[in-house]
């Protein structure tokens, strides 16, 4: 699949970490919890936060834009407020250098890089504030957003063609899709599970390379044998070259295992066929990053194993884990995760979380050094 599966890791491979620490830091006094966050979003070296009235805050790269901040800028290590957003925000999602807000009128906005029309406004030009994107303004039924790499997807509710809407790289049945286009094939009642798979009622995976080529059930691209994620799956994530699912309680991987992200405590080597994480508690959320893994425990602690080059599992090392490792301070309270190509951001608490690389401000505490562990991010 090409998000999960075809998604590479040559971006982190050269990064350096500049600075590190042993425990989660606080910020300065510019910390201020006035407005608390309830979601979390992050691309290749940036993420964004949405507070509890609707604001939305960026911080990191802003090579393409991507922290809408309407000025231009290469990077901003200080959270701001996204300019001329059309209402309210209720849920956020990005790529490797585009954003995208879903309003409380149910209207969809996107800003940042666009060559591949990820931004689904018709155009390939970027852009450093938000712009609707075509067919879902207000009332057009969207309930959830993903995003990854160049291509957006939205779950719509009541939709009589498709349940799921995708535009960007290679959407279209030639190329990109400029526009939102119907995913052929979903089946009805599915939900968004990334940009390139959701799940059916049953808890089976389907997944498609196009939106108007169609979905399929899950099958890993180095097997011809039956399809996996079959059914009871909760919750789906993919990290470069492999998938995790949680099913009940539990979460299991297929795919490949460069970076010991399935879990299975070897480095290397591949599955076919789903096998489950060794050494990890009773799980209630999973997400995959670029490389690397991370679980949400039933008491709100963060666990993540897999690729580990700028520090981003938080376990305050560097080394590879091909085992969950718990993340240094976030032992309770998480309720997400977001990934960047060498960074990590948590929500606990309703207060934003995050470690490894920083040489865009993509920490969000205001430096550009680099962190093994969890860092306050200074919402003010």
């Amino acid at each position: 699949m090409r998000d999960g599966w075809r998604a590479g890791l040559g971006g982190v491979v050269g990064l350096l970490l500049a600075a590190s620490f042993a425990t989660p830091l606080t910020t300065s006094s510019r910390s201020a919890r006035l407005n608390p966050a309830t979601a979390l979003a992050s691309g290749t070296a940036f993420a964004c936060a949405l507070s509890t009235s609707g604001h939305v805050a960026c911080w990191g790269d802003n090579r393409e834009g991507q922290l809408g901040p309407g000025r231009p800028t290469p990077r901003d290590p200080q959270p701001r407020d996204v300019a001329g957003l059309a209402g309210p925000a209720v849920a956020l999602a990005a790529g490797y250098a585009h954003a995208c807000a879903l309003l409380v009128s149910g209207e969809v906005e996107c800003w940042g890089a666009n060559a591949n029309g990820q931004l689904g406004d018709g155009r390939r030009d970027p852009r450093s504030t938000p712009t609707p994107v075509s067919s879902l303004g207000p009332g057009s039924g969207v309930v959830a957003l993903v995003a990854s790499q160049n291509t957006t997807c939205a779950e719509r509710s009541g939709s009589t063609s498709s349940p799921v809407w995708c535009w960007g790289q290679g959407e279209g049945r030639n190329g990109d899709a400029l526009t939102p286009v119907p995913v052929a094939g979903v089946p009805r009642g599915s939900k968004l599970a990334s940009p390139s798979c959701a799940l059916s009622p049953s808890g089976q995976v389907w997944c498609w390379n196009s939106a108007e080529m169609g979905a399929s059930p899950l099958r890993p691209p180095f097997s011809s044998g039956p399809a996996v994620f079959t059914s009871g799956v909760h919750q789906l994530a993919s990290t470069g070259l492999a998938l995790c699912a949680l099913t009940g309680r539990r979460v299991s991987c297929v795919g490949e295992n460069l970076e010991g992200q399935l879990g299975l405590g070897v480095v290397g080597g591949s599955r076919s066929s789903p096998a489950r994480v060794l050494d990890l508690p009773p799980s209630r959320y999973v997400a995959g990053g670029y490389g690397d893994v991370c679980s949400i425990s039933l008491h709100g602690a963060l666990w993540c194993w897999g690729l580990n080059l700028n520090g981003q599992l938080g376990d305050g090392g560097t080394l590879v884990s091909p085992l969950p490792q718990p993340v240094l301070g976030l032992s309770s309270g998480v309720t997400s995760v977001a990934f960047g190509a060498a960074s990590t951001c948590a929500l606990a608490f309703s207060e934003v979380w995050c470690w490894g690389d920083n040489s865009n401000g993509q920490l969000g505490d205001g430096s550009v050094l680099s962190s093994l562990s969890p860092r306050l991010v200074a919402l003010s």
